[in-house]
């Protein structure tokens, strides 16, 4: 807030602001936040797109997929866009098409964190040859190089092992890996009633 009345003119303090508001649940004050951000910065593709992440975590999810699609008019190449996309149209059922749209931010990145979701969402969808093999690959490649274990977690989760899911996320939550905070993202509201993910998001300061 301090950094706002120190420099109003500023979109990106103003992104950062709502972005704060929105993971403390404060979601309509969030979004007009934001929209003070992309009155300064109109045509950033990233600030159009994040909204539809702002939206997402509202649960507004018709919004939410509107924006994302106006922000790959203006940038068709921004992973990030497909993520946020993908997730609000898991949200409304419409998990064909979230999976084809997280492969689009796999072949554009190939990180970690898209391949993850990829991974989750072709559990939900009923692919579990498909999502074991792209927790195998993670799991391979942490033997190599960094992985997040926040990223193994959304695997887990999706193909409903809580007990690997809980012991990444501690994991996640002891190396102070920032992603931690999507812990209260919809995708994650089937793990609400478990009281470890009641305790890990108290210790973390989400809102539950």
């Amino acid at each position: 807030m301090r950094a706002v009345q120190l420099n109003p003119g500023d979109s990106v303090t103003h992104l950062h602001l709502a972005d704060y508001m929105s993971i403390q649940a404060r979601h309509d004050e969030a979004i007009a936040e934001f929209k003070l951000a992309l009155e300064l910065d109109p045509i950033s593709c990233v600030h159009v797109a994040f909204l539809g992440m702002i939206l997402h975590r509202a649960r507004r999810y018709d919004e939410s997929i509107a924006q994302c699609k106006k922000a790959l008019e203006l940038n068709p190449y921004y992973p990030n866009t497909f993520w946020f996309l993908a997730l609000s149209l898991e949200q409304t059922g419409q998990l064909a098409e979230s999976i084809a749209q997280l492969e689009k931010a796999v072949s554009l990145s190939g990180g970690s964190h898209f391949r993850a979701l990829l991974g989750r969402a072709h559990a939900l969808g009923g692919d579990r040859n498909k999502a074991q093999t792209i927790l195998d690959e993670l799991e391979t490649l942490s033997g190599q190089e960094y992985v997040s274990p926040f990223d193994i977690a959304v695997v887990y989760a999706g193909l409903g092992d809580l007990t690997s899911t809980f012991k990444r996320l501690e994991e996640a939550y002891q190396q102070r890996v920032f992603r931690i905070i999507e812990l209260t993202l919809p995708m994650f509201d089937n793990l609400r009633s478990d009281s470890r993910w009641q305790d890990l998001v108290r210790r973390i300061g989400l809102p539950n």
